[in-house]
């Protein structure tokens, strides 16, 4: 199924962050908006953030440690996974688990010498004594061998195949040669057997330090999530939300969206940032086709949700209350199925969020609804919506091109639109529509409910290029209409 909008938009802004270890990525996948009742774990989210921030700043070596131990780690869940069951595990596995332990506590030495007051994640379990099991020579190589004496039959096994050993290299019959090497072969399975019973034994004496381990590595994955957020935040700018849930109104200053940041800077253009109040209710945001309120649209919902999931938000500026669900209506050609129009699968997407808005409280956002049935009824659906939506409590915003919706009780927003007609000739499609980016103003400003809906649609016709008899034929009808 074709991710939604804000799924889209999710998806690209987690794909920014830089993760050094499979254990940040495997954390990413869970990666989902904190709920209501998890403010505490929100707050403390953003308390670690700001941590790291301070800590990128005021502490390189530390975080060049915390750099260099990330990359070195590799997942070792399946073997800790494989231990807990009590399979076996072989050398290979065991030569990992201790480089992956050198690791932690190579980090949790420096650490404690440079940091007087880390944060929780930062307070590594002490490994010392699945390191002795690991290393009991201390020899302090990430290598790993089964030493002679790991059990008595062992040593006198090894002992005894050297002995042989030396005796073929010196046997002088092929005969002798050969009754050796049987012995010899032997010997190398009682080694094998000896070997293997080690390697049960330090299987279950290892199981009791597991806990602690997997404590580490759920530690070091936190890290690596927190330092790449922090490193967004850098690389695109933006700040810590505040939430409030005794102010039920959304405050928005300098709200802007990365990806069409850069997309616009590739053509040498700016994105024009978006300021919004919205109350609980109904905001409509109105404007001519080409005038941005979609794109206001995506970067209000994506820069909540971000906020929500524990993300440094892309403004100057944001206020929220705690939400539960952050939805997007619109009209998407790639996900019409089973015979649908494209209003019959808005129409959808309307029934499947309105479900749950008498039990949560969240934003929804719709954008242009009903645009793809007849003006007339277009109309009077979405006048409809925005009377229905008014009862409820959650935030409804809403872009529309329709007359005539407005009423008390509802928020209104104009995109500035359209500054001027007069557009030098140009000849490629491209080159206008560039233009008409130039000329178009993006901002929104408050408006009363008696202002109406710009017409633009005209002048965008006009300045695309279409026949000059056309449009003064439609210009002519106009008049007439409104003087008739």
């Amino acid at each position: 199924m074709k991710a939604s909008k804000l799924q889209q938009d999710l998806q690209q802004i987690i794909a920014k962050l830089h993760l050094l270890s499979p254990y940040g990525k495997e954390q990413l996948v869970s990666l989902v908006p904190y709920k209501k009742e998890e403010e505490k774990l929100l707050q403390k989210e953003f308390d670690a953030l700001d941590y790291y921030q301070n800590l990128l700043k005021d502490h390189l070596p530390v975080t060049k440690a915390l750099d260099a131990t990330l990359r070195q780690l590799k997942n070792i869940i399946p073997i800790i996974d494989s231990c807990e069951k009590d399979q076996t595990l072989d050398l290979t596995q065991l030569f990992e688990i201790k480089q992956q332990v050198m690791v932690i506590q190579n980090l949790r030495s420096q650490l404690k010498k440079i940091l007087e007051k880390p944060i929780i994640e930062l307070q590594l379990a002490n490994l010392d004594q699945c390191l002795v099991l690991l290393d009991p020579d201390q020899t302090g190589l990430p290598t790993f061998y089964i030493p002679n004496d790991g059990t008595p039959q062992l040593q006198i096994a090894r002992l005894e195949k050297r002995l042989v050993e030396k005796a073929i290299a010196k046997a002088t019959t092929s005969q002798d040669r050969e009754e050796l090497m049987t012995k010899r072969q032997q010997l190398v399975i009682e080694e094998k057997e000896e070997e293997r019973c080690f390697r049960e034994q330090l299987t279950m004496k290892l199981k009791p330090s597991l806990p602690a381990l997997k404590a580490n590595i759920e530690k070091l994955g936190l890290i690596d999530i927190h330092l790449a957020k922090v490193r967004l935040q850098l690389a695109y700018g933006g700040t810590r939300p505040n939430f409030d849930e005794n102010d039920q109104c959304i405050v928005l200053k300098g709200l802007y969206h990365p990806i069409i940041v850069e997309e616009l800077a590739q053509k040498g253009r700016h994105f024009t940032s978006v300021d919004m109040r919205i109350e609980q209710g109904v905001t409509v945001i109105t404007g001519a086709n080409m005038g941005g309120k979609t794109i206001a649209l995506r970067t209000l919902l994506l820069n909540l949700t971000l906020a929500h999931m524990g993300f440094y938000v892309f403004a100057s500026f944001i206020k929220t209350p705690y939400m539960d669900y952050f939805d997007f209506v619109y009209e998407d050609m790639n996900q019409q199925s089973g015979g649908l129009s494209s209003f019959g699968t808005e129409v959808i997407q309307l029934k499947e969020v309105l479900s749950q808005i008498n039990r949560k409280s969240g934003i929804i956002a719709i954008d242009e609804f009903a645009r793809g049935t007849n003006p007339t009824e277009g109309q009077l659906i979405v006048k409809g919506l925005i009377q229905y939506l008014k009862k409820y409590s959650g935030y409804f915003v809403i872009t529309s091109h329709y007359d005539h919706i407005l009423m008390e009780g509802v928020r209104h927003y104009q995109v500035v639109g359209l500054q001027q007609l007069d557009m030098p000739v140009k000849d490629s499609m491209d080159d206008i529509l560039e233009t008409i980016g130039q000329m178009m103003d993006y901002r929104l400003k408050e408006v009363n409910i008696q202002e109406e809906v710009p017409k633009e649609g005209i002048k965008i016709a006009k300045l695309l290029g279409l026949d000059q008899e056309l449009i003064h034929t439609i210009e002519k009808i106009r008049r007439e209409e409104s003087h008739g």
